[in-house]
C-alpha cells in the first residue's frame, strides 16, 4: 500500500515577507531532511522577545496562514526540542491543533521554564509542525451502555469479588490468588 503525500498550501504574511528580505532567511516551509516527520516554524517578530522570569509567556506569530482542502488532515504544532534543551522554551498548549477550517495565522503561546533571561530572535526556529491524518467519525447517543465482560483494568470485578466473598471473610484485602480464582471462575 503506497501513501500519496499530502499537499499543504499556505500563505506567508507581509510581516514574514519583510523579515525574509531583512534577515535573508526563507519562510518557505520545507523539511531539512526528506525523512523528517515535521517542518520547523520561525518566529515572525520585529524585535527580540525577552523572557525575564520563569513561567513568563508570550504569544508569538509565525507568519503562516494554512489552508486545507481535505478534512481528513490536521496540523499539530509541538515544542521544538532544540529550543527546549538550549533555551528552556516550550509551547504551552502543545500540541496545538489546527484543523481544515482554520484560515488565520498560526500564533503560538511560548513559555519559559528557566529562571534566567532568555531571548527569541526574529526569524529563529520556534516550533515543529507536522500533518496528521484524522479519521472522520459519527456519534450516536444511547441511553444505556451494554455490559461488557470484565477486564483486569475494570473496577466492577473488585466490587463483584467483595460481594461474592462477603460471607466468607470480613477482610476487604484480596491477594492476587483470590483475584485469579475469581476471574477464572
Amino acid at each position: 500500500m503506497s501513501l500519496s503525500p499530502f499537499n499543504f498550501t499556505y500563505e506567508v504574511s507581509s510581516a514574514a515577507q519583510t523579515l525574509e528580505k531583512v534577515l535573508g532567511v526563507s519562510w518557505e516551509l520545507q523539511k531539512e531532511n526528506p525523512a523528517d516527520p515535521y517542518i520547523k516554524l520561525r518566529a515572525c517578530i520585529d524585535n527580540n522577545m525577552v523572557f525575564q522570569k520563569r513561567h513568563s509567556c508570550f504569544y508569538c506569530r509565525t507568519g503562516i496562514y494554512p489552508q486545507f482542502s481535505n478534512p481528513n488532515y490536521r496540523l499539530e504544532i509541538t515544542s521544538l526540542s532544540d529550543l527546549v534543551y538550549e533555551k528552556g522554551i516550550i509551547i504551552l498548549d502543545s500540541p496545538s491543533i489546527y484543523d481544515y477550517t482554520h484560515r488565520n495565522e498560526i500564533i503560538l503561546l511560548l513559555q519559559s521554564v528557566r529562571d534566567n533571561d532568555i531571548y527569541i530572535h526574529p526569524g529563529e526556529f520556534i516550533a515543529a509542525l507536522s500533518v496528521k491524518r484524522v479519521e472522520v467519525f459519527m456519534t450516536k447517543r444511547i441511553y444505556q451502555v451494554e455490559d461488557a465482560p470484565y477486564t483486569f483494568g475494570s473496577q466492577k470485578w473488585i466490587q463483584k469479588l467483595k460481594n461474592k466473598s462477603k460471607g466468607e471473610r470480613e477482610s476487604t484485602e484480596y491477594s492476587r490468588l483470590d483475584v485469579k480464582r475469581y476471574l477464572d471462575a
